[in-house]
């Protein structure tokens, strides 16, 4: 997502919203990283060993609690205020 989307604005294709920052893009798309749900299922389905699938989902989740929390970090800080976005 962060790859894209500065490619884009880079190239005049697009560009961020006002107040955007590149910090909350970071931060977005590091949130966007939570998606487990498929990587589990897809991972049920691809792999039969029980100790290998064990290890994917033991993956999978610590890769969602790690974009989980290094996203809402990068958010936080994105304002420099270090307060919760208002919604």
């Amino acid at each position: 997502i962060t790859l894209v989307t500065l490619g884009a604005v880079r190239l005049g294709i697009g560009r961020l919203p006002a107040g955007t920052t590149t910090r909350s893009l970071v931060g977005v798309s590091l949130v966007a990283g939570i998606g487990f749900t498929v990587s589990i299922f897809v991972s049920e389905l691809a792999i039969e060993s029980p100790v290998a699938l064990g290890t994917a989902k033991l993956s999978v989740l610590i890769a969602s609690l790690l974009a989980a929390v290094l996203g809402v970090l990068l958010l936080r800080r994105s304002d420099g205020s270090g307060a919760p976005p208002q919604l």
